[in-house]
């Protein structure tokens, strides 16, 4: 079965905030109304309010969803595996600040500063 999304690309057959794109939604019964449609009858508009940024939104609004685009497949900062330098390994770390000072007044003597922004 195709999946139907909406304009920020995630489904449409999930409440989702218009504003952060947050799943995480409570429904507001008491804040709902009806309105007439086109054919001369009634449609229940609910109302909604998001969780994680709390704005509130009715079914009308999420047809014109501006939350940003799903980020599907990044990956979180804690889940990217660190590699250790090899300069470093085995040293305490007063001695791992000395060579990293050594190493940026080095770099500063050569012209490579990394720390400064470029102009």
């Amino acid at each position: 079965m195709d999946e139907v999304l909406c304009c920020c690309g995630r489904p449409n057959d999930r409440t989702h905030c218009p504003t952060c794109g947050s799943f995480d939604t409570a429904a507001k019964p008491s804040k709902a109304f009806k309105v007439r449609t086109d054919g001369g009858g009634f449609k229940k508009i609910m109302m909604y309010r998001c969780r994680k940024c709390g704005k509130d939104f009715d079914d009308l609004q999420i047809s014109v969803c501006w939350a940003p685009p799903e980020r599907r497949g990044s990956r979180d900062v804690k889940q990217i595996e660190r590699t250790p330098n090899p300069e470093f390994e085995g040293l305490s770390l007063e001695e791992r600040i000395a060579k990293a000072k050594e190493i940026l007044s080095r770099d500063k003597k050569d012209g490579n500063d990394s720390t400064t922004k470029p102009s």
